[in-house]
């Protein structure tokens, strides 16, 4: 009978290894094929990207090359110097009102931090002092309660002979009054314990970031800013030249003659200057802020940034303050200096 049985046995065993193997088979040709096809797909990523990065340095490679023949040729070259000139304002203008922006956010964030962290410091103080308070005040009962039933230990014991013995009960049975009250109040100070070591190690909530009003501060004196820039370069219509070598291709501008363009790439560098050597060009922006703080409208309460058309103008004001012309120019409405990219949102 076992030789009848044992092929039947091991038949069946080898049936089950062989299903297990065609198993692990079918799991690994499906992640095989799961691996193949996200290998594929990234392929064809990197072959798209490719394409694109091809296309693009081929567009700069003729870029380079017009630029090359441009410089190379006297009729064109001093165009081009004056095209990237004016491209050199722009960027120099934008770049101060970004790295303004960035230091006053980042100056008024550290401030109002330490005044949240300050804050919440307070509050947790205060929390605390009531806590230790409450503990102090338990702590003080706990000895009371614990110098109560010392004494009543003592008069227990002072009171023996037989003739004592219901006093003795009287005294046992306060004793255990005591006690239990003690438990209480050591359960309590166990609490209250917990509960100053939990608070003392509380964090400062999140910080919520720069409030409407501060950012529409940083902002009112980001655009004065851009106005004084503007006025800086006005004459000559610099600052409009450089907004269209901002927004146009060289091929699209014109400059006038050879004698033209070195006039204004003369007058770009004198200006260029006399802007790194103005020591008053921030007392000027805080007093144009003052001006602007009502001239001002915002869409909404929670809006940071002012509505384009109050910005109508640019107003000119003499040494003394007082205002004497207005220029036609809305440095949001026309973006100048790329001002959308420095203004708080």
């Amino acid at each position: 009978m076992a030789i009848l049985t044992s092929p039947l046995f091991s038949r069946t065993e080898n049936d089950n290894g062989d299903e297990e193997q065609l198993l692990k088979l079918f799991w690994n040709r499906a992640e095989l094929k799961k691996e193949l096809a996200k290998l594929r797909r990234d392929a064809l990523r990197s072959a798209e990207k490719l394409t694109q990065q091809e296309a693009l340095t081929l567009r700069l490679q003729q870029r380079l090359e017009q630029l090359e023949s441009q410089l190379g040729n006297p009729e064109t070259a001093s165009s081009v110097v004056t095209y990237y000139q004016l491209q050199g304002v722009w960027k120099l203008c934008h770049n101060k009102l970004l790295a303004a922006s960035n230091e006053l956010g980042r100056a008024q964030h550290d401030k109002q931090y330490r005044k949240h962290v300050a804050e919440f410091r307070r509050g947790l103080n205060a929390s605390l002092s009531g806590v230790q308070k409450s503990l102090n005040e338990v702590n003080h009962s706990g000895e009371v309660l614990s110098e109560e039933i010392r004494k009543l230990r003592e008069k227990r014991s002072a009171s023996y002979g037989i003739w004592n013995i219901f006093r003795r009960r009287r005294l046992t049975a306060q004793i255990r009054d005591k006690r239990l009250e003690r438990r209480a109040i050591t359960m309590r100070l166990g609490e209250l314990t917990e509960e100053l070591q939990s608070r003392s190690s509380q964090e400062p909530p999140e910080f919520s970031g720069l409030g409407t009003e501060t950012k529409r501060a940083i902002n009112l004196r980001l655009i004065a800013y851009a106005q004084e820039l503007y006025l800086h370069f006005a004459d000559r219509e610099i600052a409009n030249l450089a907004r269209e070598s901002s927004i146009r291709g060289f091929d699209d501008l014109k400059f006038g003659n050879k004698r033209d363009c070195r006039a204004i790439g003369s007058y770009i560098e004198d200006q260029l200057k006399l802007l790194a050597a103005d020591a008053n060009m921030q007392m000027r922006v805080q007093a144009r802020m003052e001006y602007l703080k009502s001239e001002l409208h915002y869409r909404q309460d929670a809006d940071a940034v002012p509505i384009a058309g109050t910005l109508n103008s640019i107003p000119v004001f003499r040494a003394n303050g007082k205002k004497v012309a207005n220029v036609a120019v809305n440095v949001l409405g026309d973006e100048y200096w790329d001002i959308f990219s420095a203004l708080l949102t």
